[in-house]
């Protein structure tokens, strides 16, 4: 009787055995198959997917050292987003004229308002954020902003309007 419960229990022991070797094996295929798919994907998800060599380039071109106080025009918005402080930082020449920090190249101000999350490394701007990101995740349409601007900071009562956007419409 008691050899039978023996050989009993060490069946038991044995097809208890089997089935963990099959789990662990199934366990390591499947974890394999999904760091070999899941980590790509989240390097990919960590870096941006273009440098801003070339945006850096463009602008330094295009706009040289003018600072934003500097502009012909009588006023300029340009609208970016401080990722880290979880605020708008809106650069225009009224902004920069009475505070200095605000008075920055029209250069790093863009780079900053081009910073698209994914496709840019967020701009670092020393005195104003570690981390600007594109304008458009706060104001997908910065004209209102603008024309917010312009009737209660500068008191306009006609107020004319450019927005260049990439719409199709």
């Amino acid at each position: 009787m008691a050899e039978k419960e023996l050989f009993k229990n060490d069946l038991k022991y044995r097809e208890r055995k089997g089935r963990k070797w099959i789990t662990m094996l199934i366990g390591i295929f499947v974890f394999g198959l999904i760091g070999w798919i899941v980590l790509p994907l989240f390097k990919k998800l960590t870096n941006s997917l273009y440098d801003r060599t070339g945006l850096e380039k463009v602008t330094t071109e295009q706009f040289g050292d003018v600072r934003i106080a500097d502009v012909l025009t009588e006023d300029i918005m340009i609208v970016t987003y401080d990722f880290a402080g979880q605020k708008p930082v809106i650069f225009t020449k009224y902004a920069a004229k009475n505070d200095p920090k605000m008075n920055q190249y029209i250069r790093d101000a863009a780079q900053a308002s081009s910073a698209a999350p994914i496709y840019f490394d967020p701009k670092s701007i020393p005195g104003i954020s570690n981390a600007l990101i594109d304008g458009g995740v706060i104001a997908n349409s910065p004209s209102f902003y603008s024309y917010l601007h312009a009737k209660y900071t500068l008191k306009k009562t006609k107020i004319r309007m450019v927005s260049i956007g990439t719409g199709e419409k």
